[in-house]
């Protein structure tokens, strides 16, 4: 069990040529998402990402390291202080000190799962794409398999679709 979580939770960086924001998550991919989501709609959470956003930067989604749920928060940390230090040109976006998650209580859980059930998208409905080379039908799982498949950015994916 513990050998699943680690595929797809880890440290990310989301970065520009002048800017980074290091986050971890326990589903990369949906992290991914989100970010692209909030930014193309200009409704994220974080004002001096949109800012740049805004501003015309181009930001890159990277993996910096796969590890355990368990790890997170320490290998934010960790990675946070070791980028600030290899890349002291770029200005750093997180709010908040890494490494610090705050504890939620069960109500708060389930407020946030109401809220988030309330949202108009959806990044884990299938998707069609028609391929012309093979002429068929593919149905394909989640937003990010359809740029992999298709070998376009997320962005690129989302501003296509007006998501």
């Amino acid at each position: 069990m513990e050998k699943k979580k680690m595929n797809n939770s880890g440290i990310y960086v989301f970065e520009t040529k002048y800017h980074f924001y290091i986050g971890c998550s326990k589903q990369l991919d949906k992290r991914e998402e989100r970010h692209w989501y909030e930014l193309i709609n200009l409704i994220h959470r974080n004002d001096y990402m949109q800012n740049v956003y805004n501003a015309g930067y181009d930001f890159d989604f990277r993996v910096l390291e796969y590890c355990l749920e368990s790890e997170l928060e320490i290998k934010e940390k960790e990675w946070f202080n070791k980028y600030s230090n290899e890349n002291k040109h770029k200005k750093a976006l997180n709010l908040k000190e890494c490494g610090k998650r705050p504890i939620h209580s069960y109500d708060t859980k389930v407020k946030i799962s109401k809220k988030k059930a309330k949202k108009e998208y959806n990044f884990n409905q299938r998707y069609t794409v028609y391929d012309y080379n093979t002429e068929e039908l593919l149905f394909i799982g989640n937003l990010l398999e359809v740029s992999k498949y298709l070998n376009l950015h997320l962005r690129e994916i989302l501003e296509i679709n007006k998501i």
